[in-house]
């Protein structure tokens, strides 16, 4: 995986798309329209490295010095919809798909392991004089940084 942030939120979004081909996949804290329908809104929690760098000790003979690092990231996905149940729905669905092999290997594809996932959270939010559902479940993702420096 690129080591770049904006990588790993791509693949977050494209993985979680590719669960919900019919709803919107927003990243939270972008300055967009919220959509009418039901949508996904994910928010990355926590980024950390995990474990030791591990360092080539060693160049290749193209002088090329290879270092790697694992991280575990926390995400928080939100499932929002006006209608009452509609959201209920979606992180049931999304949970029972968590376990699912075909699911672990689209996160797979996208360089991310699926390790945890919490019990989902209901959490209405009141806006003007209508209810907004909110179902929320957290879920925790291994991926690989892989860096190459070329040595003079």
């Amino acid at each position: 995986m690129d080591s770049s942030y904006s990588q790993l939120m791509q693949s977050i979004q494209t993985s979680t798309k590719s669960l919900f081909p019919d709803n919107k996949v927003i990243v939270a804290n972008q300055s967009q329209t919220e959509p009418d329908e039901a949508y996904v809104v994910f928010n990355v929690i926590r980024d950390i490295q995990i474990g030791l760098t591990y360092q080539d000790t060693l160049l290749n003979p193209s002088n090329v010095m290879i270092t790697r690092a694992n991280y575990e990231v926390v995400v928080q996905f939100s499932f929002v919809s006006r209608e009452q149940y509609v959201s209920g729905d979606m992180v049931k669905t999304f949970i029972q798909q968590l376990s699912a092999p075909i699911t672990r290997e689209i996160f797979r594809k996208n360089k991310l392991s699926v390790t945890q996932k919490s019990p989902s959270r209901y959490v209405p939010s009141k806006r003007e004089s209508t209810w907004v559902h909110y179902h929320v479940v957290d879920v925790t993702f291994t991926y690989a940084v892989e860096t190459r420096q070329t040595m003079v």
